[in-house]
């Protein structure tokens, strides 16, 4: 008997805690894109860039900082694939509504809409 069980249910354990180990950890890269993603859709931007940069402490995540009517807001850009991030010039205007991912980066007589996306369905992990 406990020859069987150590030929048949040990592996069978062993490959089932594998199995569901697996699933539960597989979903953690995702669920951190889609907050981050609820994060973007719920700002209402009409703003200046002041700040932007890669942060070091932070895992070099691309984060730049806003201001609106004396208050600050940082905008975590990791992994977005839209190239917003790369055309940002401090000094910018920034303009973005409620419930959607699309942006607008104003700069002198320059306009250019971005959506952001920060590409959660390929998202191997951070």
């Amino acid at each position: 008997m406990k020859d069987k069980i150590k030929k048949y249910i040990l592996p069978i354990l062993i490959i089932f805690f594998s199995l569901l180990f697996w699933k539960l950890t597989d979903k953690a890269p995702n669920r951190a894109c889609d907050k981050l993603t609820e994060d973007i859709q719920r700002l209402d931007l009409q703003a200046i860039i002041i700040n932007k940069f890669e942060d070091r402490k932070n895992h070099g995540h691309e984060t730049v900082v806003t201001l609106q009517q004396n208050v600050q807001t940082t905008l975590y850009l990791i992994g977005d694939i839209s190239g917003l991030y790369d055309s940002i010039c401090i000094g910018d205007s920034i303009y973005k509504n409620v419930n959607t991912m699309d942006i607008l980066l104003v700069r002198d007589t320059l306009q250019m809409k971005f959506t952001v996306d920060f590409d959660c369905e390929n998202l191997q992990g951070w």
